[in-house]
C-alpha cells in the first residue's frame, strides 16, 4: 500500500523526466531549463511548456516559429544570436517576458514583435544593437501592454523621433549605457504611463531645448536619471551616477 501510494506520487514527475530532452530540466508546472551543449531548440511538448529558458548554449540561430506557442515566459539570454527572424515569435501570443539580453544582436527588424499583444517585460540589453533605422520606427507598434523595455547596454548612437510613440504602457524605459549624444524633440510624447526613465552614462550634449524647453512628456513626470546631466523637466532633478 505504501509503495503503490509513492509511485502514485512519483509518477507524473517521472513520465515528464521521460519526455524531457536531453540537456534540460523539467517539471510538473510547465518549467523546462537548458543549457549547455544545444544548438537548436528542443522538442518540448507544445501543450505544457509554459516557461522556456535556454541559456549559454550554443545556439546561433533560431528556426521560424520554433516556441511552444502557449510560452508565458522565454529567457534567450547568454547565447550568442546574432541576428532574429521576423515571424520568429509571430505564433507566442500569450507570451508576457521576453528576455534576449546578452547575446550578439546587432539590429532588429521591422515587425520581430507583432503578434505580442500580451508583453509585459522585454529586455534587450547586453547586445550590440547599433541602431534601428528610420524605417524600422514601427519596431514596437504591436505592444499595447510592454510595462518595461531594456535597451540598456548597447551600442545606439541616436533615436528615431517616432520610436516609442505606440508604447502607451511603458513604465521603465532603460536607455542607460549606450552612446547617445542627443535625443529628438518629443521622442515621449506618448509615453503617458513613464515612470522611470534611465539615460544614464551615455554622450549626451543636449537634451530637447537644451534642457530649457518641454521634454513633451504626456503624463506625468518620469523620474529621470542622467548621469551629471540634470534637466528641469524631470519630475526628479538627480545627479547620479548609476541607476541601479
Amino acid at each position: 500500500m505504501w509503495f503503490t501510494f509513492v509511485l502514485l506520487q512519483l509518477l507524473p514527475q517521472l513520465t515528464l523526466s521521460a519526455h524531457c530532452p536531453s540537456g534540460c530540466v523539467c517539471d510538473i508546472r510547465g518549467s523546462a531549463k537548458c543549457t549547455g551543449d544545444i544548438t537548436d531548440i528542443p522538442p518540448l511538448n507544445p501543450t505544457t511548456t509554459f516557461l522556456l529558458q535556454l541559456n549559454d548554449t550554443n545556439i546561433k540561430v533560431l528556426k521560424d516559429r520554433s516556441f511552444q506557442p502557449k510560452l508565458n515566459y522565454l529567457n534567450l539570454a547568454d547565447n550568442q544570436l546574432r541576428n532574429l527572424l521576423k515571424t520568429l515569435f509571430h505564433n507566442l501570443r500569450q507570451l508576457k517576458s521576453l528576455v534576449l539580453s546578452s547575446n550578439q544582436l546587432e539590429t532588429l527588424e521591422s515587425g520581430s514583435f507583432d503578434h505580442l499583444s500580451n508583453l509585459l517585460v522585454l529586455m534587450l540589453q547586453k547586445n550590440q544593437i547599433r541602431e534601428i533605422p528610420p524605417r524600422l520606427f514601427c519596431l514596437f507598434c504591436c505592444l499595447p501592454k510592454l510595462k518595461k523595455l531594456s535597451l540598456k547596454n548597447n551600442d545606439l548612437g541616436e533615436l528615431d523621433p517616432e520610436l516609442f510613440s505606440n508604447l502607451i504602457s511603458v513604465q521603465i524605459l532603460m536607455l542607460n549605457e549606450n552612446k547617445l549624444e542627443s535625443l529628438p524633440s518629443a521622442i515621449f510624447r506618448n509615453t503617458s504611463s513613464l515612470e522611470i526613465l534611465d539615460l544614464n552614462h551615455n554622450h549626451l550634449r543636449h537634451l530637447p531645448g537644451d534642457g530649457s524647453t518641454d521634454m513633451h512628456f504626456s503624463g506625468p513626470m518620469p523620474h529621470c536619471f542622467l548621469g551629471h546631466w540634470c534637466s528641469p523637466d524631470c519630475g526628479q532633478l538627480i545627479y547620479v551616477v548609476s541607476a541601479s
